[in-house]
């Protein structure tokens, strides 16, 4: 690969530019227990909530962790938020990578409701889960476990699909190759004890690294939003500004 990169550019007539002058992309780290809501009025009648909790910085253990929640949780909100209480037709959940930074992400669409009763629920929901947890056997997390590890064991199914996997771990993971089994072998060691301490450390409410996005529908009322209202982007920027408040 090495070789055939050399070729490309000598062929090209590129050249390597200096590290100082490459783009490094970073995210803006919230504290613990901070939250920040920006709002918008809609000119339709439905209202959606979007909220990314972020967690922490990409590890093996972390992200094999966060693998079995999201495999754990997505079903439970949909048929919890969805099917039982009816909240709205577009439900879903799942893990965020961005960068090295790992999250979560819920989202609700609602005709019915406010914004503000959808974060009330997804609050709820979250505080459920954390006491579900207490009644989950060592079974049932080593099926979890082992839905998770059949995914990271499926191949690329096309020679594009490839390149693309490797054009990703060589330019965005820092060329760490042996990523995939270094996950695997932290989800093998992955414990109930260990998943119950990333929910409890980083998705309790009062836990929580947030932004939420709330649209409101023409019909409904804002309501009370959570934490910090975001009047500005640039004053939000300034506030978390880089590189103190930034992480890679």
């Amino acid at each position: 690969m090495r070789e055939a990169a050399k070729v490309l550019r000598e062929k090209l007539g590129g050249k390597i530019l200096p590290e100082v002058n490459r783009f490094l992309g970073s995210v803006r780290q919230l504290p613990q227990g901070k939250s920040h809501t920006f709002t918008r009025k809609m000119q339709v009648g439905n209202s959606a909530l979007v909220t990314d909790v972020q967690v922490g910085q990409r590890s093996p253990k972390l992200q094999a962790a966060l693998m079995v929640i999201d495999n754990l949780m997505q079903p439970q909100f949909y048929n919890e938020l969805r099917t039982s209480q009816q909240l709205g037709y577009i439900v879903n959940s799942g893990m965020t990578v961005l960068k090295k930074t790992l999250g979560l992400i819920f989202i609700i669409q609602s005709g019915e409701y406010n914004t503000e009763t959808l974060e009330q629920r997804m609050e709820a929901f979250l505080e459920k889960f954390y006491s579900s947890l207490k009644n989950l056997t060592d079974q049932e997390l080593n099926k979890i476990k082992k839905s998770v590890l059949h995914s990271k064991l499926q191949k690329s199914t096309s020679v594009t699909g490839e390149a693309g996997r490797l054009f990703t771990i060589a330019f965005d993971l820092d060329a760490e190759f042996d990523r995939n089994s270094r996950g695997i072998k932290a989800l093998e060691k992955l414990t109930l004890e260990d998943i119950q301490n990333v929910v409890s450390s980083y998705l309790l409410p009062s836990k929580q690294r947030k932004l939420i996005l709330r649209m409101s529908g023409k019909d409904h009322e804002s309501g009370e939003f959570s934490g910090e209202m975001i009047s500005s982007i640039a004053k939000f920027k300034d506030q978390y500004a880089c590189p103190q408040s930034c992480l890679p």
